[in-house]
């Protein structure tokens, strides 16, 4: 265990805040892209960097682990949920396993001990409830199963992470969440609209979708970065449906969050598969060659992307649109400080919402007596000028950071300035209790030029849903580390 809490350790420490801002790699190493795919569209535009490889006795990937082990997981789990034997539910799960709860507008981490002693109230009524839409992937070392743990009235999305141990499996990490909840009002993005773009290695590309299937990818992959796990795989054209198929080649405008655009020809379609690596996984990947892990991260990695490789230089754009040539209204990102009033009425304004309110009294009751805003170092407030009409937003987030020990939180909220007085007054534009997730806006752009401005961050989108700004999309690639494992944190 002292060799992985390490590994976990330096992990950590290299880990990127945001997956979605830049697919980061170690030492600054930029892979080549996998050949072109089988209509050679697609032409190498970058190397891979010449930096001398660490050290490490080349192993081939062991086989995956068998998915009736992982599914016989999943039945014991759930069969020791409903019987109410927690002994037989806690031999399930490594020793420095970590627990996640993202129920109830919230993000909790906890070490073993405490998600034992917190579990009985997050997902109560376990007798009642049962396995639904039970979906399976595994690597040589990891295993992932999502599933709906559902009950009679509501249903609990829940994510295992299972590690080998011994002949058999070990939870790693437990994560559950709120249900997918459908017809939230807000009308889908097209792509050719509106698409987030991740960086790998200075080169951008365009998320053209985000469900790929993994047969979609064509050839072996190529490594990106052990940690964070991320391979690429060319594209298998003849495999793409019409529509996607149609983005090889397209004009693109790449957007940053200020200047004018980046405008170019994506010039290939690839795989992007990666997550957050749990430290077993890590650790069995030393010994392996590059091959392998690649190999490893594609079969483990519980969704794929597939991307559109843009232009170098459009590297730092954060969304893309196919390229009509037409002008997109942005409006003006200040600098910090630009704004004071601003900046400090819209904290006083955050800080009333109902939404903050009931975090507030939740941390309370954890046994917190500061303000729950304060771990996360107080809110960060960002304010944008609309110049062309004259209209003034400030936009408020606090995100936890990813330590462990029970309850945090997260929030976001929109404002406008109506009244710029000595005492600006600001009116809110989200929802003041449930704005849904948090995400630091880093411009705000009409991409669908209805006259409304969306609100788009690393990775994220806020539309206006009905009369209040929601958080409509997110685009990570998953975590499934267990940051509690080097960690003896209690409650």
């Amino acid at each position: 265990m002292a060799g992985m809490a390490a590994i976990a350790g330096r992990r950590r420490a290299m880990a990127v805040a945001a997956a979605v801002a830049a697919i980061g790699c170690r030492g600054g190493d930029r892979p080549t892209p996998p050949g072109a795919p089988p209509d050679a569209s697609a032409s190498p535009a970058h190397a891979l960097a010449s930096a001398p490889p660490e050290p490490r006795s080349p192993a081939p990937a062991p086989p995956a682990i068998a998915e009736a082990a992982v599914r016989g997981l999943v039945d014991a789990w759930a069969r020791a949920q409903a019987d109410g034997d927690a002994k037989a539910l806690s031999a399930l799960y490594a020793d420095g396993c970590t627990g996640v709860d993202r129920t109830g507008g919230r993000l909790a981490r906890y070490s073993r001990a405490a998600w034992f002693a917190a579990r009985p109230r997050i997902a109560p009524a376990a007798a009642r409830r049962a396995v639904d839409g039970l979906r399976v992937t595994a690597g040589a070392v990891a295993a992932v199963a999502d599933f709906a743990w559902r009950g009679p009235v509501d249903a609990v999305r829940v994510r295992l992470v299972a590690a080998r141990r011994g002949d058999g499996l070990a939870i790693v990490r437990e994560e559950l969440g709120p249900a997918d909840v459908a017809g939230d009002g807000a009308a889908p993005v097209p792509a050719d609209v509106f698409s987030f773009v991740v960086t790998d290695g200075g080169v951008p590309y365009v998320v053209v979708d985000r469900t790929a299937p993994r047969d979609w990818a064509a050839g072996p992959p190529v490594l990106v970065s052990r940690a964070p796990a991320r391979a690429l795989s060319a594209a298998r054209l003849d495999a793409l449906p019409a529509p996607l198929r149609a983005w090889r080649g397209k004009a693109v405008a790449l957007f940053r969050p200020a200047g004018a655009p980046c405008t170019g020809h994506v010039d290939g379609l690839y795989v992007l598969s990666g997550f957050e690596p749990p430290a077993e996984a890590e650790n069995a990947w030393s010994t392996m060659e590059d091959a392998a892990v690649a190999a490893d991260i594609v079969r483990t990695a519980p969704v794929h992307w597939l991307v559109a490789r843009a232009p170098e230089a459009c590297a730092g754009a954060l969304w893309a649109r196919a390229d009509d040539k037409n002008l997109i209204p942005r409006a003006v990102r200040l600098p910090e400080g630009d704004r004071p009033d601003v900046e400090a009425a819209a904290t006083e304004h955050f800080r009333k919402l109902a939404g903050y309110r009931a975090r507030q009294r939740a941390y309370r009751r954890a046994g917190r007596r500061h303000p729950w805003d304060a771990a996360a170092g107080g809110p960060l407030v960002v304010v944008f000028d609309d110049p062309k009409v004259g209209r003034t937003f400030a936009a408020v987030t606090v995100r936890p950071g990813r330590e462990c020990g029970g309850w945090t939180g997260s929030l976001w909220a929109l404002f406008q300035l109506v009244d710029g007085g000595r005492r600006p007054r600001l009116v809110a534009l989200t929802d003041p209790r449930e704005p849904g997730p948090a995400f630091v806006p880093q411009t705000l752009a009409d991409v669908d030029r209805d006259g409304d401005f969306e609100v788009i961050g690393h990775g994220a989108l806020a539309k206006l849903v009905g009369r209040t700004y929601r958080t409509v999309d997110r685009a990570a690639l998953p975590a499934l580390d267990s940051p509690c494992a080097a960690a003896s944190v209690t409650r």
